[in-house]
């Protein structure tokens, strides 16, 4: 991507193409370009579940997020490897009024509801992933959980954060950013499951810069506090009403 003055030009080498109804000029290419292109083809036949907004751009990066968290999601699921797969960390970019802005403080939730186990309730996938700059440096913090006696209360047994530099570094010596959890858009990828198999998946997207956030992580040491809004919760509660009652019918493919 070159950017001379006022024009922009796009050069692609590799990549396969796709025109869809929401999403225009979209390229793609490697190892997980076929899950991809399926991924996107099913969220393009649907509105994305974001917060409305009369900001045009706020739209369409909730599309994007939408897609990212779809593609996460099915990562934090499988749990298979970036090799057999795709994915890792989404980097969102856009062009603002008189520049290139990237995307910050991005966290992906994941839970599940298991039909198998409807004791269990809403689970939360005990991993978590933010997306921040420090800088022109991008931080991609993911932590593995534990769970302990308490529900609210995990330990973190893995720690797989990096920080991905630009390839032109601007030489700015930079202090470590702090060990928190701290977000302004949160992607929740909901999964319901029989018997340990994903049917279907939803993403909730909510741009939470000015307001509550609805999941709530504290981190203390190798302590993770966490908590879900009841908000949160009914609205995956109302995707399991809404599957089992027929209002939900996942797509065959």
């Amino acid at each position: 991507m070159v950017k001379e003055g006022l024009n922009t030009s796009y050069i692609w080498h590799g990549a396969e193409t796709a025109n869809l109804r929401r999403f225009e000029n979209v390229h793609f290419a490697g190892s997980g370009s076929a899950y991809f292109k399926r991924t996107i083809e099913q969220l393009d036949r649907v509105d994305a579940i974001a917060d409305s907004s009369i900001d045009v751009i706020s739209t369409v990066l909730g599309d994007a997020l939408v897609v990212a968290s779809q593609s996460l999601g099915r990562e934090l699921y499988t749990q298979e490897t970036l090799a057999e797969r795709w994915g890792g960390t989404i980097e969102l970019c856009y062009h603002a009024p008189s520049t290139f802005a990237k995307l910050d403080k991005v966290a992906f939730v994941h839970f599940r509801y298991d039909e198998a186990n409807p004791d269990a309730g809403l689970t939360w996938v005990p991993r978590l992933l933010l997306n921040r700059y420090d800088g022109p440096n991008l931080e991609c913090v993911a932590l593995e959980c534990e769970p302990t006696s308490d529900r609210r209360i995990f330990s973190i047994a893995r720690d797989d954060t990096v920080v991905i530099r630009p390839l032109l570094s601007d030489g700015v010596p930079r202090q470590p950013l702090p060990g928190s959890f701290e977000f302004d858009r949160l992607c929740t990828h909901f999964s319901y499951c029989r018997a340990g198999d994903s049917v279907w998946s939803m993403t909730n997207v909510r741009f939470c810069s000015n307001g509550p956030r609805p999941f709530r992580v504290t981190i203390r040491g190798s302590i993770v506090d966490v908590a879900f809004t009841k908000e949160l919760g009914d609205w995956m509660r109302e995707q399991i009403r809404a599957y089992q009652q027929g209002e939900i019918r996942p797509s065959a493919d």
